[in-house]
């Protein structure tokens, strides 16, 4: 197995392995798709996915690094949050305020902690939560007072616990997240029935099976599978199960270990914030 020649490890129908997309989203590049249009919020589209899942991806760099870019398809950056390691960035688009939420940076000690803070703390809304998680979205809460207050909440992997956690504080927002893990228990889940609430998954992105059910965690929202270049929306277990056992064995089948730098697991490489935008972008455009 080699590499395309733009470097390019594709692996199945995941769009790229490279370990770095994994560990270091801020290396790789936020790529823009002209040909997706911002339709503005609408909870079923696949464009409004994509621009989601591309400012969680600008979240993971240094603004100076990506605004020009965010510019050309018509982001403006308002301001950056971060505190104790904790980061999220606020965008505008028109009359949409977008609070984007950072996921886990390795060399950030404070986001492994609160990872693994997995005690449970009762929340205002009802139900409890991952206490790592609650800690985490406080850094956060008081800095937000006065910036301007989001409509629309998104987040991948840690940040999407934390935009979990700002829509159940600001009922009226939309949420959209990508790769997050379990966030509260059934009681708390149950109070987005009926709100619009999105959750994008790979098939077999490890940390969106994070904290363990067995636990008492449950996923709140809608799911949205991103499986075999194709968004999978509402299915039921069986299905989700399914698709996760296809992707494993087809990427398995491809020997990544024999890649030095692969991703030998696709629990890993469907985490990439990379790959979540890359597959969001295909099918937008196909429609």
């Amino acid at each position: 197995m080699s590499a395309s020649r733009s470097g390019f490890i594709p692996i199945a129908d995941v769009p790229d392995a490279r370990r770095t997309h994994l560990f270091h989203p801020e290396r790789v590049s936020v790529t823009v798709e002209p040909g997706v249009a911002w339709p503005g919020f609408v909870l079923e589209d696949l464009r409004t996915a994509w621009h989601l899942a591309t400012l969680c991806h600008a979240v993971y760099h240094e603004r100076q690094a990506v605004e020009e870019t965010l510019q050309t398809f018509g982001w403006e950056w308002i301001a950056r949050v971060e505190r104790d390691g904790v980061r999220a960035d606020l965008f505008r688009r028109g009359e949409t305020i977008v609070l984007s939420g950072c996921g886990t940076r390795p060399r950030e000690v404070q986001n492994l902690r609160h990872d693994l803070d997995a005690a449970w703390v009762a929340h205002s809304a009802g139900g409890r939560v991952h206490r790592g998680f609650a800690d985490a979205w406080s850094t956060l809460r008081a800095e937000l007072q006065e910036l301007p207050r989001p409509n629309v909440v998104t987040g991948h992997s840690l940040g999407g616990a934390l935009a979990i956690l700002a829509a159940a504080e600001y009922p009226e927002v939309g949420a959209m997240i990508f790769g997050s893990p379990r966030v509260g228990d059934v009681e708390f889940s149950e109070n987005f029935r009926g709100r619009e609430l999105i959750r994008y998954q790979g098939p077999a992105d490890v940390v969106c099976q994070l904290p363990p059910k067995s636990l008492g965690f449950s996923h709140a929202g809608r799911l949205a599978v991103l499986a075999e270049s194709r968004r999978w929306l509402d299915p039921d277990p069986s299905t989700a199960s399914k698709l996760r056992r296809r992707s494993q064995w087809s990427f398995a089948s491809r020997l990544p270990w024999l890649h030095p730098r692969a991703l030998w697991f696709r629990e890993l490489a469907d985490h990439a914030i990379h790959n979540y935008c890359r597959i969001l972008a295909m099918a937008a455009k196909e429609g």
